[in-house]
């Protein structure tokens, strides 16, 4: 039996989701691929869960021509994988905030120095930082604020793989969520117990033991580590609430009755203390003029300031290669691009996770950008954030800029638009009921 049956009402189900940041978000994506998620830090609302390139879903209500199908579906840039929660990336740096807490987690103490020399030594093999020159003295503030690898390498087996896994785990990572939308993605962050049983068939018994140095690449984000934007937005929110282990909320209310809030949760199982030194490490990327987005991250929103984490992802090799410059080198093989972030620094009440697929070297180009002028949208449709619009600015940061990748680096990505200033009227955080 074909042709259509009646539609039968069903209950109103509201959504925590904005349709202005949504449409924002598109926008300041262009003709990119990649994802954003934005969340509440307070009670883990999702504002906003885009994937781009978009598509018209009524395509597909009575059936959508074959050539149109193949259209979409043969598109290298992959409109129709949902990026936010099934697409999986490296998180590239982004990731050493949660290396950082396990390496605290692991009696790590944060003021100890680590020479960054451009290089770590490991073996017979030698892993570059991102600075060839170096950065010379690192402390963890230090090193996150400038992204320094060395740091990282030299470190992260004081906490091993097993320890940046549980990390991992603690943060919102190797998982999914109760969103009511399926076919998330897990993700993976390598173990012991994980290469093991990755390895089981194999007859090398070799293949089945972890490796110290293999700890390197996973410390940075790299390696067998892959995750999901809303993952990524999820860790932000966490270390930006610092106290409760969020869940991502993207159902408000189900026939006018409220949801469970995503605050109604356990406390986060890292120490307050720890989770202050990621955060001052994330203020200073984007508010000191040496961090890695210092100049893609001021708002121009009053005295509110927003913290942050570029990430670089490699997609190839870079051995004896003498520049990561992607300029000249196909959209496929550019790195991917990402960046997370939350705001305002001193109260935090809302975080994002940006990944720009494939947008070249590094983090700050891209995706930080594009987060900036999502970010100020959200805040603008937000009463007592405009309210401080008014105040002051803080002092101007002082002292000489880098950033991260700075080879390749421009100010302002091609073709993102830039908000002229505070024009965004009050909404409400809510879809119509549907």
């Amino acid at each position: 039996v074909g042709g259509s049956r009646p539609a039968v009402p069903g209950k109103d189900v509201v959504l925590t989701l904005d349709a202005d940041v949504q449409n924002r978000a598109l926008e300041v994506f262009g003709d990119e691929s990649g994802a954003c998620v934005v969340m509440e830090v307070r009670n883990g609302y999702i504002l906003c869960m885009m994937s781009a390139p978009s598509f018209d879903p009524n395509l597909f209500v009575t059936g959508v021509p074959s050539r149109t199908y193949r259209a979409l579906s043969d598109y290298e840039r992959k409109p129709l994988l949902d990026k936010a929660i099934g697409g999986v990336f490296h998180p590239g740096s982004t990731f050493k905030l949660t290396t950082s807490l396990a390496l605290l987690t692991a009696g790590v103490d944060p003021t100890e120095r680590v020479n960054c020399g451009g290089g770590y030594r490991f073996g017979n093999r030698t892993f570059r930082c991102w600075s060839r020159s170096g950065h010379g003295p690192q402390t963890m503030h230090d090193a996150i604020k400038n992204s320094c690898d060395v740091y990282f390498y030299h470190m992260c087996n004081r906490a091993g793989v097993d320890g940046i896994h549980e990390a991992a785990k603690n943060i919102g990572f190797l998982q999914t969520f109760d969103i009511g939308v399926d076919n998330q993605k897990r993700g993976s962050v390598p173990s012991q117990a994980w290469k093991a049983e990755y390895n089981k068939n194999n007859p090398n018994s070799d293949s089945r033991v972890w490796y110290p140095g293999e700890t390197l690449s996973v410390a940075i984000g790299q390696g067998d580590v892959n995750v999901t934007a809303l993952q990524l937005a999820v860790m932000t929110s966490r270390i930006a609430n610092g106290v409760k282990a969020l869940q991502p909320r993207l159902i408000k209310s189900v026939g006018g009755v409220d949801r469970p809030s995503g605050a109604e949760v356990p406390d986060l199982a890292f120490a307050r203390e720890h989770l202050d030194v990621v955060r001052q490490g994330m203020v200073a990327v984007a508010n000191d003029r040496s961090g890695g987005a210092y100049r893609q991250s001021q708002l121009g929103l009053g005295d509110i300031q927003m913290a942050g984490k570029t990430g670089t992802a490699q997609v190839r090799s870079y051995d004896n290669v003498g520049s990561r410059s992607s300029s000249s080198v196909g959209w496929a093989l550019k790195d991917h691009n990402l960046f997370v972030a939350f705001a305002p620094v001193d109260q935090p009440r809302y975080a994002i996770a940006v990944i720009v697929e494939h947008g070249g070297m590094a983090g700050s180009t891209a995706a930080a950008p594009r987060a900036r002028e999502i970010m100020r949208t959200v805040l603008l449709k937000d009463p007592e954030m405009r309210e401080r619009i008014t105040r002051p600015p803080p002092p101007e940061a002082t002292g000489p800029q880098l950033d991260e990748g700075a080879i390749g680096a421009a100010p302002e990505p091609v073709g993102v638009p830039v908000s002229p200033g505070p024009t965004a009227g009050p909404r409400p955080y809510l879809s119509e009921p549907r």
